[in-house]
């Protein structure tokens, strides 16, 4: 039986697999081989980071450090202190493979991340976060599935979420922080399965791999011309909130980082 907590954070240490706090994948009781499925000695670790400004455009100045991430864009500052992102069903996926969304099921080239949803803690602070390890079976990975997830009312696995995290109800995203000075506290409730490309496939072998996404969350809240949209404005639907929620959506990188610098290997 799998154990699980239901209200989960990744903060910006790193942890490793714990069936108490992660589901990682495993056989189905079902399966005809009782459960034992495919061979499983491959180590892989999954971690986040904020991009820096060389990710972000020309015209923006971005630095991170102990105070959060600054973003200078024509006249407009932006300092985001805190970003929570509620995450669930996180997997690695092999090339033409197929993985079968809320499934724990052991299949090769489908290595379970996570499941149930998470708050993840993103490290505005440029350290390294929310790093996973888990044994996944051996098999090359070539993208990153990740699942930007709204709690909903309806949804039976969310229900106990919410319930543990009443901030994150029909909210995927959380931000704090100041605008040109202003303090702010955003959030949406964009929700998208985004499958994010690995630019080298990741082989599972003796050796843990390590893969690294990259959030380019000074990228969020830039304008179509100049400058940034205020957080304020889009915290309220309309059509700055819709520019952001696909900046959003755009803004994640995945690779290989052995070293786990932020830069690919």
């Amino acid at each position: 039986m799998h154990r699980l907590i239901h209200s989960v954070r990744l903060g910006a240490v790193a942890v490793s697999l714990s069936s108490a706090l992660l589901l990682a994948a495993c056989g189905s009781d079902d399966d005809d081989d009782n459960g034992v499925g495919p061979e499983t000695d491959a180590q892989m670790a999954l971690g986040f980071q904020v991009a820096r400004g060389t990710q972000s455009a020309a015209d923006s100045a971005v630095t991170v450090g102990a105070g959060g991430t600054t973003v200078i864009r024509g006249t407009d500052t932006l300092i985001i202190t805190s970003a929570e992102m509620v995450l669930r069903d996180v997997r690695l996926h092999g090339e033409g493979s197929t993985c079968v969304a809320n499934d724990s099921t052991l299949t090769s080239g489908c290595a379970t991340i996570l499941l149930r949803p998470t708050i993840l803690d993103l490290p505005v602070n440029g350290t390294d976060g929310g790093r996973v390890t888990v044994t996944t079976p051996r098999g090359t990975f070539s993208s990153v599935r990740l699942n930007l997830h709204r709690p909903i009312a309806g949804d039976s696995i969310d229900a106990a979420f919410r319930l543990a995290n009443p901030n994150f109800a029909d909210v995927s995203v959380r931000l704090e922080g100041t605008y040109n000075g202003e303090s702010f506290t955003y959030t949406t409730d964009v929700s998208e399965v985004l499958t994010v490309p690995l630019p080298s496939a990741v082989a599972g072998g003796s050796e843990t791999q390590q893969v690294t996404v990259l959030v380019d969350i000074a990228k969020w809240f830039w304008a179509a011309d100049s400058g940034l949209y205020s957080p304020i404005a889009a915290d309220e639907p309309g059509a700055i909130a819709d520019a952001v929620n696909a900046n959003v959506r755009t803004s994640f990188k995945a690779f290989r980082d052995q070293n786990r610098d932020g830069v690919p290997d």
